[in-house]
């Protein structure tokens, strides 16, 4: 997916399907490859990430550096839940080029860029409830926050919050029987299909003497309806959105940052 920002324009990119025969995995570490993309870990902080669809004339050869500890939760409640999510890269520095349809940039010279990277795998019965997930980070601080949250059907926003800061790790939220709020500030609605999606939002949680408050607003034009793989019954919403957040360690104000981050909105399917 390219969001393009002065033409106000998101487009996606879709790989060929390969058989399983065609994925290459190491068990050693995150290294894996296929004969379009491929991930090639360097050292426990640094990696390369390789992507080329001939079909659609994109090609991405960037390198990673992560500057934050990873982060991971994974939840077992068979038959129901089994969920293994992990964040290699929540807070790192890009560089490297991009080229799309002929055109070639790049990334990370002479200027930051901010990246990130997860992977999540197993069963959830998304026809039940959707989800909202919200990923941002600050490298020159260490400072990177990833959220999850669901919509369960009868009940409360259930909520999760990892937090890396100059070194530490902090897990707050549901998970962790600690409050989350979540409050939608502005709905809209995707016009050719119909579908709701938040576009402005407010959250905090606290827990263990810290306390996290954030807020976020999509950018116009930067909003892309995904709709899912086979058997997800979702609408995704996936958006580049304006954020500012506050932590406080013993009620004291310690960091604030603002920025783009990214984040998604899903609608279930009607």
């Amino acid at each position: 997916m390219v969001y393009n920002n002065a033409m106000g324009t998101v487009e996606n990119f879709y790989g060929t399907h390969f058989p399983a025969s065609e994925l290459h995995a190491w068990t050693e570490n995150a290294t894996w490859r296929t004969p379009e993309a491929a991930v090639d870990v360097l050292t426990p902080t640094d990696y390369n990430v390789h992507v080329h669809t001939p079909k659609r004339d994109f090609e991405l050869n960037v390198h990673y550096h992560q500057c934050a500890y990873p982060m991971r939760q994974t939840e077992n409640f068979k038959p129901l839940v089994i969920l293994d999510w992990q964040s290699y890269m929540p807070c790192a520095i890009v560089t490297g080029t991009m080229q799309v349809t002929g055109k070639v940039y790049e990334i990370g010279n002479g200027y930051e860029v901010r990246g990130y990277h997860d992977k999540n795998w197993g069963s959830w019965p998304t026809s039940k409830f959707n989800w909202i997930w919200s990923q941002y980070n600050e490298p020159a601080a260490g400072f990177a926050v990833t959220w999850g949250a669901y919509k369960v059907l009868g009940l409360e926003t259930v909520g999760y919050l990892f937090l890396r800061f100059n070194g530490t790790r902090v897990k707050l939220g549901t998970l962790c029987f600690d409050p989350f709020k979540m409050d939608v500030l502005e709905y809209k609605t995707e016009p050719t299909t119909g579908y709701k999606y938040a576009s402005k939002l407010s959250w905090s949680t606290h827990g263990g003497g810290w306390k996290v408050e954030g807020s976020l607003v999509a950018e116009p034009n930067q909003v892309a309806q995904n709709p899912g793989g086979k058997g997800l019954n979702l609408i995704v919403f996936e958006m580049l959105s304006q954020y500012t957040y506050k932590l406080y360690q013993n009620n004291k104000l310690v960091h604030e940052s603002h920025g783009f981050g990214f984040n998604e909105w899903s609608d279930l399917v009607k």
